[in-house]
């Protein structure tokens, strides 16, 4: 999974996007944290995930979203605690070869000084 850091915000998307995430079983997890009073918001900005293949779940101490497919795009989601774990799993299928599946959000803290870190399991 990628993810690009600027000082206060950033990028999370599916591995090799723009281009299609793979047709093959997939797991990434991305946290994203932040001192604590801090706060994150999450909007996505791309989503088309195979429907009941590629799921995207955003999550803390309670799930803040349930899993995503399809091509929906969520409503943005704003975290009153410090830290948020973004899933992405795919498994394999049997789709085109031309079909592109692929997922982008980008992610805001406030805070003072509005800086993060982000670990990505990829």
């Amino acid at each position: 999974m990628c993810t690009n850091l600027t000082s206060g915000g950033g990028v999370v998307q599916s591995p090799n996007f723009p281009g299609d995430y793979g047709n093959k079983d997939r797991y990434c997890n991305v946290r994203i944290s932040t001192p604590e009073g801090w706060m994150i918001q999450l909007k996505f900005t791309t989503v088309n995930l195979e429907t009941n293949i590629g799921y995207v779940e955003v999550y803390n101490d309670q799930i803040y979203m349930l899993p995503i497919t399809g091509n929906t795009i969520p409503t943005a989601v704003a975290t009153t605690t410090n830290s948020l774990d973004i899933d992405f799993q795919s498994t394999a299928s049997n789709k085109s070869n031309s079909a592109i599946y692929n997922w982008q959000a980008t992610f805001s803290v406030t805070g003072q000084g509005s800086s993060c870190s982000v670990s990505d399991s990829a």
